[in-house]
C-alpha cells in the first residue's frame, strides 16, 4: 500500500462516528477476509487485494456498490467469484457500522451538493488588441506585385528607358567578318 493510500485511510479513520471508528480499529473483521481470501484459493496478493477494497469500503472511501467492480478488477476475478467475494466479505461489516457510514456519507454529499449549488463566475481578461500599422505607400502590397512591376516595366522619357538595339545605320549588311576596304 503506497504511503498516500495509508495517510487517506488514516485521515479518514478519524472522522468517523464512534461505533464506525471502533469496528475498523478493532481487527475482528481482518481474520474473517482472510479466510474468505483463501476459500476461494486467492493468492498472496489477490488476499491483500481484497483486504485493501474491504479497508476503503469500511472507512467509506469506497461505495459498496462500487465493491463487486473494484473487487473484480483489482484482483483479476471473474464476475462470479467477485459477485461471491463480495457478498462474503460485506456481510462482515457490522449493521451499525454500516448504517453510520452511509449518514456520514449523506453528509459529505449534501456538503458537496450545496457548494457545488452556488453558482461560480469566472471573468476572463481578454487581452487588448493593438491598433493595425498601416502600411507605406510606396512599398507594394505582396511580393508578387512587386516582381511583376520589374518585369512590365513601361519607356519613360527620364531616361531610365530599357536598352534598344543600335538603328540600322551605315553598317547595315555588312559583313562583321569582312575587312573594311578604303
Amino acid at each position: 500500500m503506497n504511503p498516500e493510500t495509508l495517510t487517506l485511510i488514516k485521515d479518514r479513520i478519524a472522522l468517523l462516528p464512534q461505533a464506525a471508528h471502533d469496528y475498523v480499529t478493532g481487527a475482528s473483521w481482518a481474520d474473517p477476509v482472510k479466510n474468505i481470501a483463501s476459500q476461494n484459493e486467492l493468492n498472496e496478493e489477490q488476499s491483500g487485494g481484497l483486504l485493501l477494497e474491504f479497508i476503503l469500503v469500511l472507512v467509506g472511501l469506497s461505495h459498496e456498490e462500487d465493491y463487486v467492480t473494484e473487487v473484480r478488477e483489482r484482483l483479476g476475478l471473474t464476475e462470479e467469484l467477485a459477485q461471491k467475494i463480495s457478498a462474503d466479505t460485506l456481510a462482515l461489516v457490522h449493521p451499525v457500522t454500516r448504517a453510520s457510514l452511509k449518514e456520514l456519507c449523506e453528509k459529505e454529499l449534501a456538503a458537496e451538493s450545496s457548494v457545488s449549488a452556488t453558482p461560480t463566475t469566472y471573468v476572463v481578461p481578454t487581452p487588448p488588441t493593438p491598433p493595425p500599422t498601416p502600411a507605406p505607400a510606396d512599398m507594394p502590397a505582396s511580393i508578387f506585385e512587386e516582381k511583376l512591376k520589374r518585369v512590365f516595366t513601361m519607356p519613360s522619357s527620364t531616361g531610365n528607358a530599357p536598352s534598344m538595339p543600335p538603328s540600322p545605320g551605315s553598317s547595315a549588311g555588312a559583313d562583321p567578318y569582312r575587312e573594311p576596304t578604303a
